[in-house]
């Protein structure tokens, strides 16, 4: 009577999560955890999709969800397991904004990424090296004369909404208040 039986499924705290099963013929499902029926909720959605597939999607999945789901049609019934896993402290730490984007990369697989190019241009030594350095939040007590032509390619994140750098401090600081800052302290 299944075309498609649920699957186990594995995932990470806070991200979405869907059980689905297809059918040879349409009919009324129920949903289970763990043996106790399920009903859509805020955070449950229940679906038939073209009368033959069933879905039951948890929505910003957290520790409680873990367990055995069970859909049954009249006698027979399929099931699998979910395992949520805890979510890395490193995320945990990430602004809202900051987290939000890793979970839906998490969950589509893919993030979007902006490439840019700066050129630092200004006369023999000004500090345009330790300018880079400090702004990679690297040490500047090696930096040595480059003659201009020294070409680094470097990473570095920037928040697209807010058009501030993130350093490795986790601070945001506007480009524009950065370079002010390094200046000052370079001259």
């Amino acid at each position: 009577m299944f075309k498609r039986p649920l699957e186990n499924k594995t995932i990470m705290e806070g991200v979405d999560v869907s059980f689905e099963c297809e059918v040879e013929k349409a009919d009324h499902v129920a949903w289970f955890k763990d043996g106790d029926r399920v009903y859509p909720s805020s955070r449950l959605k229940i679906e038939t999709l073209d009368n033959t597939v069933h879905k039951l999607t948890i929505l910003q999945s957290k520790f409680e969800d873990e367990g055995k789901y069970s859909m049954r049609i009249s006698d027979i019934s399929s099931c699998a397991e979910l395992d949520v896993k805890e979510m890395p402290d490193a995320v945990k730490q990430m602004s809202e904004y900051d987290r939000n984007i890793f979970l839906e990369a998490a969950k589509s697989g893919t993030a979007v990424r902006y490439y840019i190019r700066v050129m630092i241009v200004g006369q023999s030594g000004v500090g345009k090296t330790s300018l880079l350095r400090r702004l990679m939040n690297k040490d500047i007590k090696d930096v040595q004369s480059t003659d201009g032509i020294n070409i680094e390619v470097k990473t570095c994140r920037i928040n697209l909404k807010t058009e501030e750098w993130i350093f490795s401090s986790g601070k945001f600081i506007s480009v524009l208040d950065y370079i002010l800052l390094v200046t000052r302290k370079t001259f």
